[in-house]
């Protein structure tokens, strides 16, 4: 009877049924767009948002080419491209000084903000107007400066205490800012008053995070790397997570040539091998006291506070004669927590935290002369992993107090997270792995013929279990023989999984893009009992078992080099060249006509 009455209870109360599907989404209610929207009104419009994503219901592309004049990085964030580029006249204007916003939902161009300060990297928190600059200072590589600004006047923004920020780094760390890459990868990223910013250098294996608060103008502590590779991101508005290789001390005095960005030996001959890979939980210090900033807003980091770590997640070890790629070892997350989601007609939603990490791994033979990414794409000598891993299974191993605590990979990873084994053919790094997870969400385009196959991954066990059963008109059942059946499971078994291979499609497959493509879609699962094993690089065989759900479109899609997710978006690049880039923008067919502030 208590379950009778607590299954009435919640059918007949559409509050009660908004709080279910907003956890089960791990979402939450940002703000209301319209005052008068009702709890059934805000459920049925979050239910069609979700249902547009589990049946992979897009709109036709919209090819929308990116002007690029004097057009120095990029990014995308909440439904905008965000274009940094010079206004200058002078001939040395190879840095940006200006910002220019391009709202994807609107015909109308906003004027662009000149900053008057030349920069190296930026970040916009719409949310809040906020612009951060980074530059170098030329003279002297250890100091940094960071400038917040208003992203819509480019004056100081008025919630800075401090409107420039300078920080002395240690002795042998420098503030490398590169952009070599157009899309910033390594640029600051803000939640709410917390800024972390990373600056060092992936073939120097040296690197210093720094955790400020901007609004307070006060440094909380650093995060030093040395001898190690560090990518840093927010897992929720109190905790960061670190993705950490460290080399162990060298045997002998000779260094390696970090100076050169293929796979460098040193003088002996040998490179420092790497001992260990780590994930690494930190917990946001609060602000002590206002006392703490100086009324320079110049800061040495060295005198700051050093963050430690509540708890360790270690990796398995490498097998000798393996290294690490540092900057080819990626931890990418497309949206920090808090950012708009989506915006229906009557709220806007936003991700408390992140449901999935998704790794890059890299590795290659110790001694092996590689050839440089930026002009040769990936190298067929080299290992490429991608891993994606379940946060909540980390947050369970969160000591309760102040200690420390390591977790050994066979007490988390083989539940947590699922390996990957990418083919190099299919790897272009001028796009720096560009297909990257959003959310829980992943989306690649497996090439067939002159077309590719458009697939959406999730990596939520919650969305996986829920819906393993969900049926729809434009499902296609999957037709397979058993030997086929066999091949497919033998290519999940060997981490082959992201690549869905033509045979499962049947006869149904048209290799023909179309720009009116069909609904029709494939649906897949690969649950726990169906486990990667996956070893090269390694001391032992590694085992991953985060079920997975896959959803394939019927009709294919122009080739594409990079695929990435925003919002209620799925963005596919064609170019690279000196001419206009020019993007495919698919939107979620979600049927609510207002402007989509997305960032998920």
């Amino acid at each position: 009877m208590t379950c009778k009455r607590n299954y009435n209870l919640v059918k007949n109360s559409a509050c009660l049924q908004l709080q279910i599907e907003l956890e089960a989404n791990g979402l939450e209610i940002a703000g209301l767009v319209s005052k008068n929207a009702s709890y059934q009104q805000i459920l049925e419009e979050l239910i069609r948002y979700r249902n547009a994503w589990l049946d992979l219901d897009i709109l036709p592309p919209v090819s929308r080419p990116m002007k690029e004049d004097n057009m120095k990085c990029w990014q995308s964030y909440e439904g905008h491209w965000l274009l940094g580029f010079s206004d200058s006249d002078t001939e040395d204007n190879s840095k940006p000084d200006s910002l220019q916003t391009i709202n994807l939902d609107s015909s109308t161009l906003p004027p662009a903000v000149n900053f008057q300060t030349e920069y190296d990297q930026f970040t916009v928190d719409p949310s809040q107007q906020l612009a951060v600059l980074l530059s170098e200072n030329q003279e002297e590589l250890r100091i940094l400066h960071i400038h917040l600004r208003s992203s819509v006047t480019g004056q100081p923004h008025p919630l800075a205490r401090r409107p420039t920020l300078t920080a002395t780094l240690p002795e042998g760390f420098e503030a490398h800012l590169s952009r070599g890459l157009k899309r910033l990868r390594f640029g600051p990223q803000i939640v709410g008053s917390t800024l972390v910013v990373n600056v060092g250098s992936p073939q120097e294996w040296t690197f210093c995070v720094l955790v400020w608060d901007w609004m307070a103008g006060v440094l909380l502590g650093h995060i030093p790397c040395r001898d190690a590779f560090c990518d840093i991101g927010f897992l929720d508005n109190r905790h960061l997570i670190a993705y950490t290789a460290y080399h162990h001390e060298p045997d002998s005095d000779n260094e390696s040539d970090s100076d050169d960005e293929s796979h460098s030996p040193s003088e002996s001959g040998e490179r420092e091998r790497v001992l260990h890979i780590q994930l690494s939980l930190y917990t946001i210090p609060y602000v002590k006291s206002y006392h703490n900033a100086d009324p320079t807003g110049q800061y040495d980091v060295f005198c700051s506070d050093t963050l430690c770590p509540r708890v360790f997640f270690n990796f398995p070890s490498l097998r000798d004669g393996f290294d690490i790629v540092p900057h080819r070892s990626l931890l990418w997350l497309n949206s920090p927590p808090g950012c708009i989601t989506h915006t229906s007609r009557s709220a806007q939603f936003a991700r408390p935290k992140v449901p999935t990490l998704a790794l890059t791994l890299t590795l290659t033979k110790r001694g092996y002369f590689g050839t440089s990414f930026h002009t040769e794409g990936a190298h067929i000598a080299d290992i490429y992993y991608r891993i994606f891993v379940d946060t909540r299974c980390l947050l369970k191993h969160v000591p309760v107090g102040e200690r420390q605590k390591t977790v050994r990979w066979n007490e988390w990873g083989e539940q947590a997270t699922r390996w990957f084994q990418e083919d190099p053919e299919f790897i272009d790094y001028r796009m720096c792995w560009v297909g990257w997870a959003s959310g829980s969400r992943f989306v690649k385009g497996n090439t067939v013929d002159d077309a590719q196959a458009l697939s959406l991954f999730d990596f939520d066990p919650l969305t996986v279990e829920r819906h393993v059963q969900r049926s729809h008109p434009d499902y296609i059942p999957l037709i397979r023989t058993p030997s086929e059946a066999a091949k497919d499971t033998k290519a999940v078994r060997r981490g082959k999984g992201l690549f869905v291979p033509r045979l499962s499609y049947g006869t149904n497959f048209d290799g023909a893009p179309s720009l009116q493509p069909s609904n029709e879609v494939f649906v897949d699962f690969v649950r726990r009992d169906q486990p990667t094993i996956v070893y090269e690089g390694f001391q032992e065989s590694i085992r991953s078992r985060l079920p997975y759900r896959v959803v394939t479109k019927l009709s294919p899609v122009l080739p594409s080099g990079g695929w990435f997710i925003d919002g209620g978006r799925i963005f596919a690049i064609h170019q690279w060249s000196d001419a206009p880039w020019e993007f495919h923008v698919f939107k979620l067919n979600i049927g609510d006509d207002v402007t989509d502030l997305s960032g998920d």
